[in-house]
């Protein structure tokens, strides 16, 4: 969270009177949060993963009978 704080000061800076919001100045600049871009490259890593036979065992999948139909997860997913 440092981290995009420095980045909302930093845009603070360079948009001076433009500045209105750290989501309008995140939207001004085509730039992602620092947390979604996070968020994002964990996703794309965990994809990777789970196509690589060294570290699939790292992303085990859900039993059939274990699956909530509404929200059907492929993987065995906890958050942190």
């Amino acid at each position: 969270m440092d981290l995009e704080r420095v980045q909302k000061n930093a845009l603070k800076i360079i948009l001076k009177e433009e500045y209105v919001s750290y989501e309008n100045a995140l939207e001004k600049m085509n730039i992602e949060s620092l947390y979604d871009r996070r968020t994002t490259l964990c996703l794309k890593f965990a994809k990777a993963c789970t196509k690589s036979t060294q570290v699939k065992n790292l992303f085990p999948e859900n039993n059939q009978s274990d699956l909530n139909f509404r929200f059907p997860e492929k993987y065995q997913v906890t958050m942190a």
